[in-house]
Order: structure tokens, then C-alpha cells, then sequence
């Protein structure tokens, strides 16, 4: 059973940056459609809860405090992925990685632009040139066709969520083409699963 979850205390709604329990839903509808996968979100938790570190892909709203960075550093290291809210990965996940990983930025995780034959693109549908088409955010070009990424130890953990930076799930913000950007998220799923490193794929190793 694949499970993807959601960390938050409150929920907003997909313009400014927020996720609903409806594009939960819907997500997780097409990938039991679509995928075959049987695919369940296991709820909110915070991210100093101990399921934390067992959910392969996390889908977190709001930033952990300092008493949750260890956590982060933690998951991040130990084959979690996170569908992020922020565009790019300063701040929390840097201190996170810094403090409690013992990594070195740069060296050991850094922040780059996805390229256009990045695997991620290709895990289930093939988007050919990367992101959904007239999924720029507020017509800003910053964000057309352009993914970041967060790697640690060579593996990709992180990339923002399909309303943060990308587009909106269903169409939902500002009219936008929803079925390509749905399609990236199951990508993104696929790929997090399947990616060597992956909690899935230790988790697969130790049963095996």
C-alpha cells in the first residue's frame, strides 16, 4: 500500500499557495485510476510525529519549528520526498540539513533546475518538455515550464507541489490547463517511489 500525507494545522485554498482536501482526494483518485497503484493518505500529522518517518512522499503545509528540523533532516535523509509548497529551498531546509544532517551546502544538497529529459518528466506520462503548458504562476515567465529541485546525496527530495510555482490542481487558479498538471503529479509520485534511495525502495530491500 503507497501512502502520501499532508502536514498541516490549517488549510487555505490553492491560490495562494495552499492544498485542499478536494485535490487530495482527486490525486489520489487518479493514481488508483491511472496507475494501478493502490494509494492511500493516511491524514495531518505534524512533523514531530513518529508516522512521520514512515510515509514515503509527504505533502507538507506551514514550515516545522525548530524542534521539528531534526525530524526533516531525518526523513530527508532516509528516502522521504516532499511535495513542497516553496519554490526553492532556502531557509528551514537548509538549517535543517546544516544542523542536524552534518551536510555541507553545495557539497552534499544543493538546489538546481530540474533539465528538461529529468526522468521525473517521463515516471508514468511523458510531458515531453517538462511542466504543463499555461501552468505559470500569475503569467510571471519565472515559472513557465521551470521546476526546481531539492537533492540531497545526489537524490531528488523534494520539488514543489503542482500549485506552488507550477499550477493548480482541476484548474482551479487562474484558469488554468488542468489535466497535463494533474499528470505532472503523478509523475512526481511515481518518481518518488521508484528513485533509487527511496524509502520504498529500502523498505523493499529489508522485506526482501
Amino acid at each position: 500500500m503507497v501512502s502520501a500525507t499532508y502536514v498541516a494545522e490549517t488549510q487555505t485554498n490553492v491560490v495562494d499557495g495552499g492544498f485542499n482536501n478536494r485535490e487530495i482526494d482527486v490525486l489520489r483518485d487518479m493514481l488508483n485510476e491511472w496507475t494501478g497503484l493502490r494509494t492511500e493518505f493516511v491524514g495531518s500529522f505534524t512533523f514531530d510525529d513518529d508516522r512521520f518517518l514512515t510515509v514515503p512522499i509527504i505533502i507538507p503545509q506551514g514550515e516545522p519549528n525548530e524542534n521539528e528540523l531534526e525530524n526533516l533532516a531525518r526523513y530527508l535523509l532516509s528516502g522521504g520526498f516532499v511535495m513542497a509548497e516553496q519554490f526553492d529551498f532556502e531557509g528551514f531546509w537548509t538549517e535543517a540539513l546544516e544542523k542536524y544532517g552534518g551536510l555541507v551546502k553545495g557539497r552534499d544538497f544543493y538546489t538546481e533546475r530540474l533539465r528538461e529529459n529529468h526522468p521525473i518528466f517521463t515516471a508514468y506520462f511523458d510531458l515531453g518538455d517538462g511542466v504543463a503548458q499555461g501552468a505559470s504562476r500569475f503569467n510571471d515567465p519565472y515559472y513557465w515550464n521551470a521546476v526546481k529541485g531539492l537533492f540531497v546525496e545526489g537524490r531528488l527530495v523534494a520539488v514543489p507541489r503542482a500549485n506552488s510555482g507550477i499550477g493548480g490542481y482541476l484548474g482551479f487558479a487562474a484558469e488554468r490547463d488542468a489535466t497535463r498538471i494533474l499528470q505532472f503529479a503523478v509523475n512526481t509520485v511515481i518518481y518518488a517511489l521508484t528513485q533509487e534511495g527511496s524509502m520504498t525502495q529500502r523498505l523493499m530491500q529489508i522485506v526482501h
